[in-house]
This record gives structure tokens, sequence and C-alpha cells, in this order.
């Protein structure tokens, strides 16, 4: 991974500047009892009328999509974000594939609401990736679906302060000619660009202090899914954003979205339930915990959840 900063001395020395970055950080610099994962979310569309899509992603087919964040307290160390991996042919689109993928991304400062000067590049990022078995289906303008939501992070290999601004992801080469959809999110302000054609809707990531995890999830099973939450590291983590996301069953009736925030000191470990729901067949199950993100795949027999 290449990485190119852009006029961080400048910005070092210059503390009168109006652009909100103050440099480079170590970790020790934090305060040690404060939430030290996720530190802005927006997390995907579930399947639903209308169907969320993901919007293309790479400059290769033309487009290059830049998505706003603002109110970070906190460096930014480590990226996740969500998406599908489309192939296309025949001025269609077809399933492909993350496998092999490697991408750019890109931070902005922010210039009157609009993505300004680069601040930060990653280059040929090869991020990790995770098959979450949620499907959207387009029948009408893509019959060969349907297209699977994958989800991406990585390590940036240096912390940087960065209040509000831009970031733009993109894929850059894939050996299966496969190109990157980021996919929507119902969080967020309403705004982005795709190009310089403004959208007004959102895009699905996660920016995060730390890559090491400081929780351990276990998900199980019984009336509906319950969600177990360790803090595995030497620190008090508060005020903990965990979301429960469970989607599936026959004709894909089943659709739970929960969040919650919880306080935990070292070594605790306390509990999450999705509630009493009904539901028949396949389920996937998706909890995103500060910035660790665990999937799975169940079965739901009317109100008994099997992992």
């Amino acid at each position: 991974m290449k990485i190119k900063i852009v006029g961080i001395i400048v910005l070092m020395l210059i503390t009168s500047t109006t652009i909100p970055v103050v440099g480079i950080v170590n970790e020790s610099d934090s305060n040690p009892n404060i939430n030290k994962g996720g530190i802005f979310r927006q997390l995907p569309s579930l399947p639903g009328n209308p169907m969320p899509f993901g919007l293309v992603s790479d400059p290769d087919q033309g487009w290059t999509v830049y998505e706003d964040f603002s109110g970070l307290t906190l460096p930014i160390c480590h990226i996740h974000w969500w998406g599908q991996t489309v192939i296309r042919q025949n001025e269609t689109w077809f399933p492909g594939s993350p496998e092999g993928m490697t991408f750019d991304i890109i931070f902005y400062e922010n210039n009157n609401g609009e993505p300004g000067s680069v601040i930060f590049s990653f280059e040929d990022v090869v991020p990790e990736y995770t098959e979450t078995g949620i499907m959207y289906d387009y029948p009408d303008e893509w019959p060969d679906g349907p297209f699977e939501l994958y989800h991406f992070e990585v390590d940036l290999g240096l912390c940087f302060d960065l209040t509000c601004g831009w970031v733009s992801i993109f894929s850059k080469y894939s050996p299966t000619d496969s190109v990157f959809g980021w996919i929507e999110s119902p969080d967020g302000n309403g705004k982005l660009f795709q190009n310089d054609i403004e959208r007004d809707m959102d895009v699905a990531f996660l920016l995060a202090e730390i890559g090491d995890p400081e929780i351990e999830l276990s998900i199980n099973g019984g009336l509906g899914v319950s969600v177990e939450i360790t803090n595995i590291g030497n620190e008090t983590l508060t005020n903990i954003p965990v979301d429960i996301v469970v989607y599936g069953g026959l004709l894909s009736k089943t659709k739970i979205n929960k969040r919650e925030a919880v306080n935990l000191n070292p070594g605790d470990t306390t509990s999450i339930k999705s509630g009493l729901f009904f539901g028949l067949g396949k389920i996937q199950i998706g909890v995103i915990a500060d910035d660790v993100v665990k999937y799975t795949s169940g079965s739901q027999l009317l109100i008994f959840t099997l992992i």
C-alpha cells in the first residue's frame, strides 16, 4: 500500500489555519477511558422496497464517489466500508468478486460543503473482506443478480486527525474485471458527490481510531438473537454503539435492525437481545460493535432462532 501525505508539515506549523488537520498522532496520545474504536459510522441499508443500490465508484467506469464526515474528536487509523462487486458486460451488470481487488482511499479537506484539497492518499490498498450473505435483487434493471453485500476493512498504517472532511473509495484493479458499488446508507446528512454530481443520499462506511479489536463478539440463538459483547482490552470502553441486523427468511420478510449503547470495564461481558420476532427459513445476522464487525447465518423457526 502506498501512502501519500499532502501538506502535513505546513498544517502542523501554521496553527491558525482553518483546515481541521493537526497532524499524525500516536495511539497513546488519546484519553484511555473513552471509546477507542468506531468514531464515525454510516451503516448499510438493508434490502427493501425501494431496493438500495451500490453507486459505482471506479474511475475506469467514469465514476468516483465522495462522501463527507464530521464531528470527529479522535484520530483516524482504520476504515471499514460496505458495497457490492459487479461486472459490466453488454450494457448490463453481473455479480462480481472481491477477490484480489485493490482500492484507492483518499481523504480531502472540506471546502464549503464540497471535497477540497487532498490531505491523505492511500493507494493500491488490498483490504480484508467478508461475505455478509445479504443479497440485493434488481429483477427489472439487472436480472442476473442477486448481488451480495461485502464488508471491507483496512488498517491505514498511520493515524491522523481530521475533524471533518470527505473520503473517496474506489476500485482500482480486479483480476475478474469487477468494479466497486458503494452501498447506500440510511445514516448521514443526505449528501454526496458522484464525480461533480451532487446526490441526496449517503453510503456506508465506518472510521475507527484503532484496528486492534478491543471487543469480542459471540452471536447466539434462542428466542431471537442474543449477542454477548466482551471487553478483551485493558481500558474502559464507554458508550459503545452495538447494531444487530437480521435479514432473510421466507420471501425475505424478516428484517430487524436494533441499536443499543453499552459500557464495559476490562474483562466485562454484557448481552444485547434483538427481541422476539417471527420468521421462517434461512437468515443472515450481522453485528457491529464499535469497530468490530461479525456476520453469521442461521435459521428462523417461527419465534426460535437457530445458529
